[in-house]
């Protein structure tokens, strides 16, 4: 099966893989220090302030999660989705080992979001750009 595959397989059976997941978590510090000025770039653009709740797609092991919750703590909130299961119990691990609150997660396809309508205040997003402009008309 290929990454192209229509309905996604290859592509969750791929970001399943405990040898993707083990060289993605040997690789965090590297990549955060690469991304770091676009990860703030992004939420600086999110304009997130405190108590807004915020949709973090293909948030992968969570590292732009555990920022923006910072930033909409104490009453606000994250969602944070990716395709991946096993990339979001990293995630689970490291917003328990920080001992934030407000952050949940749940396993869906940044393609096939289901969520409904205008219910957050803004996305953080990455790696799918084509998708902004469906997901500020659905979701905000």
């Amino acid at each position: 099966m290929t990454h192209e595959q229509k309905d996604g397989t290859g592509q969750v059976q791929h970001w399943q893989s405990p040898e993707v997941i083990e060289s993605w978590q040997q690789k965090t510090q590297q990549r955060q220090l690469l991304i770091e000025e676009a990860t703030q770039h992004m939420l600086e653009a999110a304009v997130l302030k405190p108590g807004d709740r915020a949709l973090d797609i293909a948030a992968g092991t969570g590292t732009q999660s555990l920022l923006a919750a910072q930033i909409v703590e104490p009453q606000g909130t994250v969602l944070a989705t990716d395709i991946s299961e096993a990339m979001l119990k990293v995630a689970k691990m490291a917003v328990q080992q920080v001992g934030l609150t407000n952050i949940t997660t749940h396993v869906m396809d940044a393609e096939h979001l289901t969520l409904p309508n205008q219910s957050f205040a803004d996305f953080l997003q990455k790696h799918h750009r084509p998708l902004a402009d469906l997901i500020t008309r659905r979701f905000l």
